[in-house]
């Protein structure tokens, strides 16, 4: 079994494809302290048993709710702050399973590989491996207009509305048309059906024409997630809609949110195979302040997203909040702020509302740099 965990040598040893107005990752790396790199297994399996009570705690009401006599609507309206509260507790324990994903729980990779089983391969409903696999080719491709994973990049030419592509194929019209109603359940389609990077259950799409990717090991995630969905289908019975599902598309609306967002900005670009380059394309993604509660119930992964796509083997979450303190004094000093990009974000519901329907996954073609 191959249980090989990316490292930040990977990360730092990268050709030095960014141009030289841009400063390089061993640059910024060397000016930064090396306790931010350190990753303590201890600490990040106490954040990990925490999530786990939050999540237990939330989602007991629940359970007692469904398993009353009450009258369903009465049940529903009392579910409702849970099915909130539930949601976002799942959100918390998605992001350590993306630590996990990462290899930064533990510098054990077998450490990382049951904390991902736990936290994606159940609770998240979560293919790990396949996961995994699929997101560290968002992060080795990041803002590359072919290459990067997880979102779809359609070009719209100037002065149109819809790009050409979506108006000539009927289910990527239907799924224009129909974007309002998507956010909770974009999740499911990703993982599921497997648009646009394949599904993460099946060997199906271009996640898996990579020889590369360990199909074994992926398949026994599969087999772990699906073996954790149909005991508690078995045993929950119609109880599994409002104890576990309707949380999980709360976790769902989460990530779509908070991914679209991290990666989608006005002044933001997109690179050629020309074009690209590892450096530029981690400043294309842009740190978002949610406000200090939803900023830590989140590990902050909105607001050190920067970073952690700068290294994203080697700063664990705990320490992303000082580390992107740190990067942006280091850019201060080289007259390089400029590079960085934030938005206050406390409005989060609205923006992505706002932001998805007036964008969907349009880029302008201004926004697309092609050649040096």
């Amino acid at each position: 079994m191959n249980s090989t965990v990316l490292s930040p040598i990977l990360v730092t040893s990268l050709p030095p494809l960014s141009p030289t107005k841009y400063p390089t990752l061993s640059t910024i790396k060397r000016s930064l302290s090396p306790s931010l790199f350190e990753i303590n297994t201890k600490k990040s399996l106490t954040y990990v048993a925490k999530d786990i009570l939050q999540y237990i705690v939330t989602t007991a009401p629940l359970l007692a709710i469904a398993s009353s006599d009450q009258n369903p609507i009465l049940q529903t309206l009392e579910s409702l702050p849970f099915f909130l509260a539930s949601g976002t507790s799942l959100w918390s324990l998605w992001c350590l399973g993306h630590d996990a994903g990462h290899g930064l729980i533990s510098p054990n990779p077998k450490v990382n590989e049951i904390v991902g089983e736990l936290c994606h391969g159940c609770f998240c409903g979560t293919p790990f491996w396949g996961w995994k696999e699929s997101h560290a080719r968002h992060h080795m491709g990041h803002n590359h207009l072919t290459n990067d994973y997880s979102h779809q990049w359609f070009i719209l030419p100037e002065a149109k509305k819809v790009s050409n592509e979506i108006e000539s194929v009927w289910w990527m019209k239907l799924g224009y048309d129909l974007r309002a109603i998507q956010l909770p359940f974009l999740y499911f389609i990703y993982l599921y059906i497997g648009i646009p990077d394949g599904n993460h259950f099946i060997p199906v799409g271009r996640l898996w024409d990579d020889l590369k990717v360990n199909r074994n090991r992926a398949l026994i995630s599969s087999t772990i997630t699906i073996t954790y969905i149909s005991t508690l289908i078995h045993f929950l019975g119609l109880s599994f809609i409002p104890v576990i599902l309707i949380p999980w598309l709360g976790m769902s609306f989460w990530l779509f949110m908070v991914t679209y967002l991290q990666h989608h900005s006005e002044e933001g670009v997109l690179y050629t195979e020309e074009s690209w380059g590892f450096v530029k394309g981690a400043f294309e993604t842009v740190d978002r302040d949610y406000g200090e509660f939803w900023n830590e119930i989140s590990h902050n992964m909105m607001d050190g997203h920067v970073l952690h796509h700068l290294f994203f083997t080697g700063v664990p979450h705990y320490n992303l909040q000082r580390g992107t303190s740190e990067l942006k004094q280091v850019l201060r000093e080289r007259g390089e702020l400029d590079y960085y990009k934030f938005e206050d974000t406390k409005d989060f519901v609205g923006e992505i509302w706002r932001k998805w329907n007036d964008n969907w996954f349009f880029v302008n073609e201004d926004n697309v740099i092609y050649k040096e």
